[in-house]
């Protein structure tokens, strides 16, 4: 049992650590895909982990959670948690809903075993029922290093056929996918003009083109007159430059240093392309 303290824990908070209880921390991961696919909630793996944790006699101190599937920003949480571990060496428990939550790389299977087996530390799946430790048998190590191989096949099964259907749409003239670019709004999975971005964007290859003025400048007066861009954020000199050098507006799409002919409207002409060098030659940034 812990021996009992009080003292700065959580955001600045006291956290009573009198208690018969172990102390855990929780780490929850998903993304917009597995909710649609699955329906693993980010709320439904905390009920989940709470219910574990109460069964087993466990305190869950602190959740990291993760709500999109971008592999560095998922890394950052999960070293962030081990930081938190090593400044709070009262809590030596870890709860992860499943394995498929866990990792779907070697690393992160490798990391944690190596803090289980040097630092005292136990990992709970709540999922599979399975609990890692020191004295963790043979057996329950080869299963886990088979359900982390299947985690591990589903994400690089995934990501081929991601790009797969990436390549598809390009090659019909569509957008692969992420965010739609400034100007342009999704409409049924295509490309469509996003007034006033659209006017905006058309207003910003005018006053280049046509009225010569500089970058810095032209971000000025499209402040001036009243646009912004998303999350109503004023123009800057550089989100000039990226918008008067994107061909996106000219109907084409650049993608991993390919270009295909997109089937979006035209917001600007070929002819009103910006050639990338000739912009930086007459206005570094």
């Amino acid at each position: 049992m812990l021996v009992a303290t009080r003292r700065p824990f959580l955001d600045g908070k006291e956290i009573d650590m009198t208690s018969d209880l172990n102390f855990a921390v929780a780490y929850a991961r998903v993304s917009t895909k597995d909710q649609e696919r699955t329906g693993h909630t980010l709320p439904m793996q905390s009920k989940n982990m709470q219910e574990y944790a109460d069964k087993k006699g466990l305190k869950i101190i602190k959740e990291f959670v993760v709500a999109e599937s971008a592999s560095k920003r998922d890394r950052i949480y999960y070293q962030q948690m081990w930081v938190f571990l090593g400044q709070h060496p009262e809590i030596k428990h870890i709860l992860f809903e499943e394995i498929d939550r866990f990792t779907r790389n070697d690393k992160d299977k490798v990391d944690l075993l190596d803090h289980i087996n040097n630092s005292g530390y136990v990992g709970h799946f709540v999922q599979e029922k399975l609990t890692l430790d020191k004295e963790t048998s043979p057996n329950d190590i080869f299963l886990f290093d088979i359900l982390a191989a299947k985690a591990k096949n589903y994400s690089q099964a995934l990501s081929q056929k991601v790009k797969k259907g990436q390549q598809g749409k390009l090659e019909k003239g569509g957008y692969p996918g992420g965010n739609a670019p400034f100007g342009y709004k999704k409409v049924n999975g295509a490309l469509g003009p996003d007034e006033p971005h659209a006017t905006c964007v058309k207003k910003a290859f005018a006053l280049y083109d046509e009225e010569h003025e500089p970058l810095e400048k032209i971000a000025k007066r499209l402040n001036s007159m009243g646009y912004r861009r998303r999350s109503n954020k004023k123009f800057t000199k550089v989100f000039v430059h990226s918008m008067l050098t994107n061909p996106i507006y000219t109907g084409v799409i650049s993608w991993k240093g390919t270009t295909y002919q997109g089937n979006q409207d035209r917001l600007v002409s070929l002819s009103g392309m910006v050639e990338t060098p000739r912009l930086q030659a007459k206005h570094a940034i």
